[in-house]
C-alpha cells in the first residue's frame, strides 16, 4: 500500500507548498485536485495550454521527489444543462494535463445532471479509449445520491462502458453516508479498485472528514480491509477544505492518524 495526499488539504496555499508539505510528511504521491470551483489549485482549461507552468510542476515533482497518483476532476456530468458539453471538455484538457505529469489517473464522478445514462456510459468509453492511447486511466468515485452514487448503478456503469482502463477510486465516506457496510463494498469492488481516498465520515464529530485513526471508523474499515486483500495502490489522504482550520494542523492530524493505523495493523498482524 502506497499513501498520498491531495492538494485539496493544503487549500489556503500556493501549489508548490503542497508539494513542499506533502515531501516533509514523507508521502511519496501528491494527487492534484482540479475539481471546478473547489478550491481547485489546477485549473485544467488554463493549465493544459500553459506548457511554462506545467513545466514547473513537473520541476517540483522532481524537486520534492513526489509521483503524481492522480488529476482530481469531479464532476463529469456537469449540474446544468448548458454544462455537460463544457465538463466534457474539461475532462480532455485534464488528460493533457495528465500526459505532461505522467499522471496514471483521472478520477471524476457524475452529478446529477441532465445528461442522459447512455449518454455518460458512451462519453465515458470515449474518453478511456483516447486516455488508453497514453496508459492512463479514468477512475470513478461513487458519490452518494449522484448518478452512480451506489454500488449497484457504480457496476452497472462499469459493466455497460466496459473497458479495461475503468477502474474505481474508492472514497469509504460516501458509502458510510449512504448507511452501506464499507468493508462488504471493498471487498465487491476490489478487483476493479485502483486508487483510494482517505477521507472520514464522522458526522457526530466536528471536522469529520480528516481521518484521525479513529479504531473502527469507516477509514479505519477499509484500510483494514484493502490491507488484508492485498492493495497495493495509492491510497490519497483527503479531507473537505476547512476554512476555519490552518491546513498544516490538519495534514498533521491526517499523517498521525495514518502513522496509528499502520501500528495497529502492525500489532494486529503479529
Amino acid at each position: 500500500m502506497q499513501w498520498g495526499m491531495t492538494t485539496l488539504i493544503w487549500h489556503k496555499y500556493a501549489l508548490e507548498h503542497c508539494f513542499k508539505a506533502v515531501s516533509e510528511l514523507g508521502v511519496k504521491y501528491i494527487e492534484l485536485n482540479c475539481v471546478r470551483g473547489y478550491y481547485e489549485h489546477c485549473n485544467a482549461f488554463q493549465l493544459a495550454d500553459s506548457p511554462d507552468e506545467l513545466q514547473r510542476i513537473a520541476g517540483w515533482l522532481r524537486k520534492y521527489d513526489l509521483k503524481c497518483s492522480a488529476l482530481d476532476c469531479h464532476g463529469m456530468g456537469g449540474w446544468q444543462t448548458d454544462e455537460f458539453d463544457y465538463s466534457i471538455e474539461y475532462m480532455y484538457k485534464s488528460l493533457q494535463v495528465a500526459q505532461a505529469l505522467d499522471a496514471p489517473l483521472l478520477v471524476t464522478s457524475y452529478p446529477n445532471g441532465p445528461a442522459a445514462w447512455d449518454k455518460l456510459v458512451a462519453e465515458t468509453r470515449k474518453l478511456c479509449k483516447k486516455a488508453a492511447q497514453s496508459n492512463i486511466g479514468v477512475a470513478i468515485e461513487v458519490e452518494y445520491n449522484y448518478h452512480v452514487g451506489s454500488l449497484e448503478s457504480l457496476e452497472r456503469f462499469m459493466d455497460e462502458v466496459d473497458i479495461p482502463n475503468l477502474s474505481v477510486n474508492f472514497d469509504c465516506s460516501h458509502f458510510a453516508r449512504a448507511g452501506m457496510d464499507v468493508a462488504a463494498a471493498v471487498r465487491a469492488l476490489f478487483p476493479k479498485i485502483s486508487h483510494v481516498h482517505c477521507k472520514e465520515y464522522l458526522p457526530e464529530t466536528a471536522y469529520s472528514t480528516r481521518y484521525t485513526g479513529e479504531a473502527g471508523s469507516p477509514c479505519d474499515i477499509m484500510l483494514d480491509t484493502l490491507c488484508e486483500l492485498g492493495f497495493s495502490g495509492v491510497v490519497s489522504a483527503e479531507t473537505l477544505a476547512d476554512p476555519s482550520v490552518d491546513p498544516q494542523v490538519a495534514a498533521a492530524e491526517i499523517m498521525a492518524g495514518i502513522n496509528k493505523w499502520k501500528e495497529r495493523y502492525k500489532v494486529r498482524a503479529v
